[in-house]
């Protein structure tokens, strides 16, 4: 199960990519160029999607064990959907931390 990637539309991304064991490579062919991840060497690159939608993507550099499930989500939102997420997802982690500290 891949765990989306979200942003919101019409808004400049900037990642930053390095790896931690060997050369990776973030690639969401619809939306982005390929940008390798380098350990030990801060690589960037840049999203800025005008249109809501989901994007597949994959690593594309052959790097081991494990290559063929490194799969990429990137879902993007309208600003207020976008919002609402992180309101959403703040909120799950709050009632998850409190659960754990409950049931101590």
């Amino acid at each position: 199960d891949v765990t989306p990637f979200v942003v919101p539309v019409n808004t400049l991304i900037r990642l930053r990519l390095q790896g931690t064991d060997v050369i990776h490579s973030w690639w969401v062919p619809a939306i982005s160029g390929k940008t390798d991840a380098v350990p030990g060497y801060d690589n960037f690159t840049w999203l800025n999607i005008d249109r809501v939608g989901m994007w597949r993507g994959e690593c594309a550099e052959l790097c081991g064990v494990g290559h063929s499930t490194m799969q990429i989500i990137v879902q993007s939102m309208t600003k207020s959907d976008f919002d609402a997420w992180v309101q959403q997802q703040a909120a799950a982690q709050h009632a998850a931390r409190s659960a754990s500290t409950t049931a101590s």
